[in-house]
């Protein structure tokens, strides 16, 4: 159990800010994982992860550790009973994020995953999601030129309201199945139809 753990201490430091994880892509290479019994440690992990400061960090470094050993990391996961939202960090966050492989595809990820929430609960979970995933990266030791544009990502918020629309005949009877599909259109387009071209749109809709 104590030469677990010390294996277990070793690995999270290689993860810690000062390290880079790619080391562990080092380690497999040289079997180094393969002798000290990697994953067969991760049951020890639990003692060490209760140690760091946060669910979210502890999460995204068992994710990146046993990325590749998901069927492992979940029945320990189910074994220590952690939150919903570490389990969603560690085994789906952390291997999406890994697996974005270009801005335009973290970008369409963030903006998908928050448009689906009511619009008052968007801008807080866009925050969020956006410094989990620069984590993630982070620690990663990869990416970069995405975590710099990453951290210049903002929510787009759509910048017309139904008075805009209101001189539109027929506009008022089917206000907000209109506005839904007009904020659609504006997402497909990049966010780069105005509002004439809106208003063209929504006249041909009625």
């Amino acid at each position: 159990a104590e030469y677990g753990e010390r294996i277990c201490k070793e690995l999270i430091k290689i993860l810690s800010s000062q390290h880079d994880a790619s080391r562990l892509e080092i380690m497999e290479e040289y079997g180094i994982l393969a002798e000290i019994g990697f994953p067969c440690v991760l049951g020890s992990f639990r003692p060490i992860l209760d140690s760091i400061k946060g669910d979210q960090e502890a999460a995204i470094i068992l994710g990146l550790i046993f990325r590749d050993n998901q069927e492992e990391l979940k029945e320990a996961l189910d074994s220590w009973k952690v939150s919903r939202r570490v389990r969603e960090t560690a085994t789906v966050t952390v291997p999406r994020a890994l697996q974005l492989a270009t801005i335009q595809s973290v970008r369409e990820y963030l903006y998908n995953e928050c448009w689906r929430l009511p619009s008052d609960q968007q801008p807080s979970r866009f925050e969020e999601l956006k410094a989990l995933i620069t984590g993630i990266l982070k620690r990663a030791g990869k990416f970069p030129g995405a975590i710099k544009e990453l951290e210049g990502f903002s929510l787009p918020v759509f910048p017309f309201f139904s008075e805009h629309f209101s001189r539109v005949p027929g506009f008022r009877t089917k206000q907000k199945t209109a506005i839904e599909e007009l904020r659609e259109m504006w997402k497909l387009s990049d966010f780069q139809l105005t509002l004439d071209d809106l208003i063209g749109i929504l006249r041909e809709m009625i």
